[in-house]
C-alpha cells in the first residue's frame, strides 16, 4: 500500500481531512526516523519493532577476478513483527 492510499483510508475511517491525516502520518514517520538515526529502538504495540545494528567489516571476493575487497561496517535497519500480528498473518495462510 502506498502512503497516499493509507492517508486516504485513515482519513475516511476517522472522518478527517486528508491534509490533517497526512500531517500526522508525516510527523509519525519523522519521529520514527529520528529515533532510528539516534540509535534507539521504536516499538509499536501489536505491529512490531524497528531497530538498527552495525554490520561487521568483512572481506568479499569479486567473482571472476578473485580480488579481495574489504567492505566497511555499515548500519542496517531491522524490523521484527509482533507476535500478535505474526499469528494473525499466519492464520490467513490456511
Amino acid at each position: 500500500m502506498r502512503q497516499y492510499l493509507l492517508i486516504k483510508e485513515v482519513a475516511e475511517k476517522l472522518n478527517q481531512k486528508q491534509t490533517k491525516v497526512k500531517s500526522v502520518i508525516g510527523h509519525l514517520i519523522d519521529e520514527i526516523n529520528q529515533h532510528l538515526l539516534d540509535g534507539n529502538e521504536v516499538e509499536i504495540m501489536n505491529f512490531g519493532k524497528f531497530s538498527t545494528f552495525t554490520s561487521k567489516e568483512r572481506v568479499v571476493v569479486i567473482p571472476g577476478k578473485n580480488d579481495l575487497v574489504k567492505v566497511p561496517p555499515y548500519v542496517k535497519v531491522h524490523f521484527k513483527v509482533s507476535q500478535n500480528l505474526k499469528k494473525e498473518i499466519q492464520s490467513l495462510k490456511r
